[in-house]
C-alpha cells in the first residue's frame, strides 16, 4: 500500500539548495528547485514534467499558490491588481500568481501520473522584533 508521502514533493526556492544537508537532499530526491524567473524555471518545469512519467510511483506536487509572504505593502498591490481585473478584496490573502500552476496543469494533463495539492498558509504580520506574548 502507498502512502501519500511516498511520492510527494513540493517546488523549493533556489536558495533553499544551499542549506547543508536539507538542500543535499533536495537535490537527491529531485525536488523541482525554481528561482522566480520565468525564462529559467519554465524550461526546469519542462525538464521535470517529462521526468514525472518515469518515476515508479505516482507524484504528488505541493504547491505554496502565494509564493510570497504576506507584509501589508504586498497586500496592498494584490488588492490594486485584483480591482484592476475586478476580482474581490481579499482582507488576509495575496492573489495567488498563477503561470507557473497553469503551465502545470497543461503539462501535466494527460500524464496520469500526477496530483497537484494546493497548500495556503496564513500567518498574521508581524513587525520585525516583536516576540508573541
Amino acid at each position: 500500500c502507498q502512502s501519500f508521502m511516498d511520492g510527494t514533493k513540493a517546488y523549493m526556492k533556489d536558495i533553499a539548495k544551499f542549506i547543508p544537508g536539507i538542500g543535499w537532499s533536495f537535490s537527491l530526491m529531485e525536488y523541482p528547485i525554481l528561482t522566480r524567473d520565468w525564462a529559467k524555471d519554465k524550461s526546469r518545469l519542462e525538464h521535470y514534467c517529462k521526468n514525472l512519467a518515469d518515476y515508479p510511483v505516482n507524484m504528488t506536487l505541493c504547491l505554496f499558490a502565494e509564493g510570497s509572504r504576506y507584509t501589508p505593502e504586498k497586500h496592498k498591490q494584490s488588492m490594486e491588481w485584483a480591482k484592476s481585473k475586478r476580482l474581490p478584496y481579499l482582507k488576509h490573502h495575496l492573489f495567488p500568481r498563477t503561470k507557473g500552476f497553469s503551465f502545470l496543469v497543461t503539462q501535466l494533463k494527460n500524464s496520469g501520473t500526477a496530483h497537484i495539492c494546493l497548500v495556503h498558509r496564513n500567518y498574521e504580520y508581524l513587525p520585525l522584533g516583536y516576540t508573541l506574548p
